[in-house]
């Protein structure tokens, strides 16, 4: 091959790929230093899955040893390409903040806080930049590694199941905010503000494909840093413009039950785009049942799979997930420095958590929500007064760990003839 620079043309200029014959889905091979195009069909189309014609200008010149110099006579087309660079718009940081503040009144927050608890939901919204319109919808802001916001998403969810309302779908709002059809809006991954907080550096990056499941996923699993596409195609993850901030990352895909193969493609693309360490997970692939497959079951789906007779999540083991993140958060609070997390033991036991009387009264009824001490309305409030007396006693004792609480509590249940 010559030796010349050949990069695909930058800009919204797209032709008809020579392949599928669509048009504005084709884009060029062009030569950096003289300008112009190799040939009419050496490019992309950008419909990889349907078409996936790729003829690169390697290919190209073993096709034609005869091509010779790069003299403008050598090509089907000699045009000069002027490259002009839109700057990207952004949206206003200060109506994010607005709309973040009123996190509460989104329909999502109340299904957060049936999960997690109120202070979880809060810290969950907060830090992932979820608001709320002025009809209660559920708006995730997308903000840039450097601070930037870049659009605004917005879905409606049923408050008590979570699951998103498909009548009303899903609105992209960044141009009307702007007033401006003609905004140059660039997308950026969900929660990518994240990858630039102190502390953060080393974390491995976990990335979905929706955004509620980014922020449900990093109650169970904080030591990552969760990122969402925002759909199957999304925010373009795998285009150098928008993957760049993976360089030099650990980062693990988590696609849906039937996605496995379309995302670890996907996987590969973003090692050679962003030089980063790519793992496509196989956890839904091969645990997904037939039928979890049919309702396209993700991450989201599979965490929450236990649940107590209120809503509240549950872990694997039968006690609330949130017991293992304030765990962290007092662990990081003790230890503010980044320090590698050893590998837990199976059988280690967790370290002593204090409650109040408040916390442990919530716990308590939540666990028992379908106890008949609903029926004792008189003796509510003594009962639980005596319970969370004993098990005040009982932490300063032995402390709260994953084994001994529901036990504790079976035991004064029993005690009590509730």
């Amino acid at each position: 091959m010559p030796n010349h620079s050949y990069t695909l043309e930058k800009g919204s200029k797209k032709y008809t790929c020579p392949n599928c014959g669509h048009h504005k889905k084709f884009r060029k091979y062009i030569d950096t230093i003289n300008n112009i195009y190799l040939a009419d069909n050496v490019g992309i189309c950008d419909r990889a899955d349907s078409c996936g014609y790729h003829y690169p200008p390697k290919q190209y010149f073993g096709d034609h040893p005869d091509s010779g110099s790069l003299s403008p006579s050598n090509f089907r087309i000699q045009r000069p390409i002027q490259i002009n660079v839109q700057p990207v718009d952004c949206l206003p940081f200060d109506l994010m903040e607005q709309s973040v503040a009123l996190h509460e009144g989104c329909n999502l927050f109340a299904y957060f806080e049936k999960l997690f608890h109120k202070d979880v939901a809060k810290q969950v919204c907060e830090t992932y930049h979820i608001g709320a319109n002025k009809y209660g919808d559920t708006v995730f802001w997308q903000v840039a590694v450097n601070g930037e916001v870049r659009q605004s998403k917005v879905i409606r969810y049923d408050p008590q199941t979570g699951k998103r309302n498909k009548t009303t779908g899903v609105n992209f709002v960044g141009k009307k905010i702007l007033a401006s059809s003609d905004a140059n809006l660039r997308q950026c991954f969900f929660g990518e503000h994240l990858l630039s907080v102190k502390g953060n550096e080393s974390k491995k990056i976990g990335i979905v494909e929706s955004e509620k499941t980014a922020a449900i996923a990093s109650v169970y699993y904080p030591d990552k840093i969760w990122l969402a596409t925002g759909g199957k195609n999304g925010c373009k993850f795998t285009e150098s413009n928008v993957c760049k901030v993976l360089v030099g990352r650990k980062v693990v895909l988590f696609p849906d039950a039937n996605q496995y193969d379309y995302w670890n493609e996907k996987g590969k693309l973003l090692v050679t785009a962003a030089s980063c360490s790519v793992i496509t997970s196989k956890k839904l692939h091969d645990d997904a049942t037939d039928q979890q497959r049919q309702e396209d079951w993700d991450l989201a789906d599979y965490l929450l799979r236990n649940q107590d007779g209120s809503g509240m999540a549950l872990t694997d083991a039968g006690y609330p997930v949130i017991w293992d993140l304030k765990k962290q958060l007092t662990i990081k609070a003790t230890h503010p420095e980044p320090t590698p997390e050893p590998t837990p033991e199976p059988e280690q036991e967790e370290e002593a958590t204090t409650y109040s009387i408040e916390q442990l009264q919530a716990m308590v009824l939540r666990h028992f929500a379908n106890s008949s001490i609903k029926n004792k309305q008189t003796n509510k409030g003594k009962y639980l007064e005596l319970w969370c007396i004993d098990m005040s006693e009982f932490i300063r004792a032995v402390g709260v760990t994953k084994k001994n609480f529901i036990a504790r509590v079976m035991a004064l249940q029993q005690a009590n003839s509730i």
